[in-house]
């Protein structure tokens, strides 16, 4: 019957179509998007940590002047955990104002790369320095007067960052190699399957 020939000859032509198309989606998903978003991510990290590694260093030669604290308060940063409960860690903000040549400023950077508190009582600790209307020492950058710290240097926060950035983007970078050959081999293996009678 050349009818049911014709049908079985365009079911035939099907299976591998969409085969193709589901390895070649694969392909791009796990070959090219995740080798790719981990190697931005890690790049991403570890500019922001070379960064406030650098204008911490350069913080500590910055000119001081006397400023106001404004406002202290606690912020609770809450991360999703997946094989557990969520975790909360604890950021100190402040927000202060100080005076450069006639000019007021604002400025909420405590310092470049600081680390966030694990428990409440660390966080209410470093609150306390910074009391509403008490005088605080203001760290300035001379060519960007905008800019200020309130501790100079920087906290333990860059080297998580820099050690991030490295394992994301080297990550990546070898997913981007090896995720590719592997990939097409199992598509090899699988097309040289038997068909199943």
């Amino acid at each position: 019957m050349p009818a049911n020939d014709e049908v079985e000859s365009n079911a035939g032509e099907e299976l591998p179509t969409t085969a193709v198309f589901i390895a070649k989606a694969v392909m791009l998903m796990f070959g090219r998007l995740m080798p790719l978003i981990f190697f931005v991510v890690g790049v991403v990290v570890l500019w922001s940590g070379v960064n406030n590694y650098q204008r911490g260093n350069a913080s500590e030669s910055w000119p001081t002047v006397q400023g106001t604290v404004l406002d202290a308060t606690i912020r609770d940063v809450r991360s999703s955990n997946s094989n557990g409960p969520s975790r909360t860690s604890y950021a100190v903000h402040v927000d202060y104002e100080y005076e450069v040549d006639g000019t007021v400023h604002e400025g909420d950077q405590v310092r470049f790369g600081a680390m966030m508190h694990n428990e409440r009582s660390g966080a209410l600790a470093e609150q306390k320095k910074y009391a509403t209307d008490s005088p605080v020492s203001v760290h300035y950058n001379p060519e960007d007067a905008s800019e200020a710290v309130l501790v100079a240097g920087y906290g333990d926060g860059v080297w998580v960052a820099i050690g991030l950035g490295v394992v994301f983007t080297v990550v990546g970078m070898v997913l981007a190699f090896v995720v590719p050959r592997l990939l097409r081999g199992l598509g090899r293996r699988i097309m040289d399957l038997p068909d199943a009678d």
